[in-house]
């Protein structure tokens, strides 16, 4: 589930704290994703409604805490992926299985862990400069682990 400020839930726990969500203002008019403020202030306005160490974000009812789910892992099941949203911001889960699978059932050998990684990280980078103007991105990190 990605924890987004504009989330239902997210967006409820923020107003609770005093927080207000809403895209950043520029030249008057809304732009880019929904981000938590300080009432009347343009600070800290992040894009995210759950962050480790953010002392500012905390008061405005930005919590640390993980969502836990259980999953029970089959034999069809091959790769787990963790991300940073600057990942999920450019690449849909489909896309990601997508490009990991066909690498995958391609050739193991030939393409390894690395190269793999390599390729998701490349399409992620290429996305957010084709989309975002200034070569401007957000953080692209991520764990691919083969099962």
């Amino acid at each position: 589930m990605d924890h987004k400020p504009g989330s239902i839930g997210e967006r409820d726990r923020i107003y609770q704290y005093g927080g207000v969500v809403h895209p950043s203002l520029f030249a008057g008019k809304p732009m880019g994703p929904n981000r938590v403020f300080a009432p009347g202030s343009e600070m800290p306005g992040i894009a995210m409604s759950r962050s480790f160490g953010d002392m500012v974000s905390t008061q405005l009812g930005v919590i640390c805490d993980p969502e836990i789910r259980k999953f029970h892992i089959t034999k069809n099941d091959k790769f787990l992926l963790l991300a940073s949203d600057g990942v999920w911001d450019m690449m849909s889960n489909q896309e990601c299985l997508n490009l990991i699978a066909e690498m995958y059932i391609e050739d193991k050998r030939r393409h390894g862990l690395k190269k793999i990684c390599n390729e998701l990280m490349k399409e992620t980078q290429e996305k957010w400069n084709r989309r975002i103007a200034g070569g401007v991105r957000d953080d692209v990190t991520f764990v691919l682990i083969f099962i």
